[in-house]
């Protein structure tokens, strides 16, 4: 049941990431929900792996409940990332260039004579 409210919410986080923007809101909120299955499958399958070669005997009960964090960091890293890639292509994102030049610029000052 508590998966389910994941769900619900990380589509709905993604959802409302780029409504109303001209983006496929929709797909955003799908590959927002397919990062967090992705996150936990390969929490699982890494402990999994781990347990046969490393560990003596890891509960499974316990990776169950756990395997939900890294699924909501991997979903957050993903929402991080397109939230930047959508500002970026609006032209909102401050470009480092123009940073790097505004830090660099000389201002001439009008008292000042060449001579």
């Amino acid at each position: 049941m508590v998966g389910l409210l994941f769900i619900f919410f990380i589509g709905r986080w993604f959802y409302n990431l780029v409504q109303g923007k001209g983006w496929q809101a929709w797909g955003l909120a799908c590959i927002g929900v397919v990062s967090y299955y992705f996150g936990t499958i390969t929490f699982v399958v890494v402990i999994e792996l781990l347990d046969a070669f490393v560990f003596t005997e890891i509960s499974l009960t316990l990776v169950e409940v756990v395997s939900f964090i890294p699924g909501l960091l991997f979903c957050y890293m993903v929402y991080v990332l397109c939230k930047k890639y959508i500002r970026k292509s609006q032209g909102t994102g401050s470009s480092t260039a123009n940073k790097v030049q505004e830090f660099g610029a000389v201002e001439k000052d009008q008292n000042f004579e060449e001579k």
